[in-house]
């Protein structure tokens, strides 16, 4: 009796299944992530990156403490994950409006994150 309650618990999870799928092709699926957290990312990445390039030409021009020289090649990896990170996103989102987005919208959040962490602030 257990057998056969397994199978048809099998086949009913099967039958739910097809059933959504035919609703995912036929309405499609909704994204979750909106055009506008994509846009105040890039927004504070924009800001970072700004921070990033003035902290460089003032260690290079020598305006700041000479330690300056050991976090300036870690905002270049910093930068470049960000880089990539936009670089995938973008990949993703010409697929379609309908492709979920939200683990390539995370990852460059996470990103643009690090960088912000890196950029000295204030008395620098």
């Amino acid at each position: 009796m257990k057998r056969f309650a397994g199978i048809i618990l099998a086949v009913s999870l099967a039958l739910g299944g097809c059933a959504q799928l035919k609703e995912i092709v036929d309405n499609g699926i909704s994204n979750p992530v909106n055009t506008e957290r994509v846009v105040a990312i890039k927004s504070g990445y924009g800001i970072a990156l700004s921070g990033a390039v003035a902290y460089r030409d003032s260690c290079a021009r020598r305006i700041i403490p000479p330690d300056c020289r050991l976090i300036v090649p870690k905002l270049v990896s910093a930068n470049r994950k960000v880089e990539i990170a936009l670089s995938r996103l973008d990949s993703i989102r010409k697929l379609g409006p309908n492709i979920d987005i939200t683990e390539a919208v995370n990852a460059l959040s996470d990103a643009v994150n690090d960088l912000k962490v890196l950029v000295p602030t204030g008395g620098q």
